[in-house]
């Protein structure tokens, strides 16, 4: 990806955005987004089907810029495609490594030839083992993965953990677009969903995010998106 130069983890510099133990590509509101999750930062090559990551190279979670993650981006007035509108800098978003990143939420905007600086407060909540087996997940307002909320993008996500942002992704695709874009199948897999038509994908699925709140299981069955028993949130 040309707009990525550089990110630095710590005490380990990575160039451009080849594949590597921390870079990913992830499904979000607004298409395929580049992701950097900080993983290892050791002579271990990614492409060596024999490589071990040893533990001393895992990136300690510590607070402080030390800690963070730096990221040089690279602005070119061809990175706006066959878009007509102007592209100016760049939306980032930060959020948990097994969840799915809302840009119509969570994005922030950095224009170009500035530097911005983001600190978060992380809090984890969990949810007893006795509540999860007394209480129904309407009872607890929350959804755990016991309650097999068998949904298209849980289904189809790598850890097949369910989030509410997978959820709230999840209800723009099947109640917005597809009434916006009849002809896209709401069931198909996102990534096959954004090639069908970019109006509809893009444009559509993003301005309902936060806003369609209710969504319908490969069952046929409606559901509300809750959050999940079990999550991380950034504040």
């Amino acid at each position: 990806h040309s707009m990525l130069l550089q990110y630095r983890i710590q005490d380990r510099t990575y160039y451009g955005a080849k594949l590597d133990w921390n870079s990913l590509h992830t499904l979000t509101d607004i298409g395929i987004c580049y992701g950097i999750v900080p993983a290892y930062i050791g002579p271990a090559d990614i492409n060596d089907t024999d490589a071990v990551k040893e533990d001393e190279f895992v990136p300690k979670i510590l607070s402080g810029p030390p800690f963070g993650v730096d990221i040089l981006l690279d602005a070119e007035t061809f990175d706006n495609g066959d878009s007509a509108e102007s592209l100016d800098g760049f939306t980032m978003a930060v959020t948990d490594y097994g969840d799915t990143a809302l840009i119509g939420l969570d994005g922030f905007t950095v224009g170009t030839g500035t530097m911005a600086r983001v600190s978060i407060q992380i809090s984890i909540h969990k949810t007893t083992d006795v509540v999860l087996n007394r209480f129904n997940s309407m009872e607890r307002s929350c959804i755990d993965n016991s309650d097999n909320y068998n949904i298209t993008i849980v289904d189809n996500s790598a850890d097949g953990y369910y989030t509410l942002s997978k959820c709230l992704l999840d209800a723009s695709i099947v109640k917005t677009m597809a009434k916006e874009c009849p002809e896209v199948d709401p069931q198909a897999l996102l990534a096959e969903l954004y090639g069908s038509d970019l109006y509809c994908s893009f444009t559509k699925v993003n301005a309902a995010i936060g806003h369609a709140k209710q969504t319908e299981t490969t069952d046929g069955e409606d559901v509300e998106c809750q959050v999940a028993c079990q999550r991380q949130e950034n504040d």
